[in-house]
């Protein structure tokens, strides 16, 4: 029987919901390991953001050595991507929202805002708010 993968929110970074954002530095958002009670080929996985849109769409492995999470779950890869709060498509903005989105099986639709999941995959996702300080990208023209 396939059960969804899971993303243990002990394991994301940061590890706010809401994240305030004080330099135009970019962010790096990431989840330390993805984790699926079933044993997969592969997890996929999908970094959007609201006003960003798609950033990134791949694939991660098992980590070798089958090690577990709470004993139920296969341990999967690290993901990451970085945010630059002063890109074109977020300098105007007041905050965006950032989604991880991991599945069990390919996806067979990815938009710029919404993304389909293979029949019989399950889908689990994480958020980010960003949060950026007002005039913050003003300062770095």
């Amino acid at each position: 029987m396939n059960l969804p993968p899971f993303i243990d929110r002990d394991f994301v970074s940061p590890a706010l919901d809401v994240v305030r954002v004080e330099t135009a530095r970019e962010i790096t958002l990431a989840a330390e390991g993805l984790f699926d009670p079933n044993e997969e080929d592969a997890l996929y996985y999908v970094w959007m953001g609201e006003h960003s849109g798609l950033l990134e769409q791949a694939e991660v492995v098992a980590v070798p050595g089958d090690p577990r999470h709470r004993e139920i779950f296969h341990v999967y890869e690290r993901v990451t991507t970085r945010i630059d709060p002063c890109s074109v498509r977020l300098r105007d903005t007041d905050d965006e929202t950032i989604w991880l989105i991991v599945a069990d099986r390919r996806f067979v639709r990815v938009t710029g805002s919404e993304v389909e999941v293979a029949p019989g995959g399950f889908m689990v996702s994480h958020s980010w708010k960003l949060r950026f300080r007002p005039g913050l990208c003003t300062e770095v023209l």
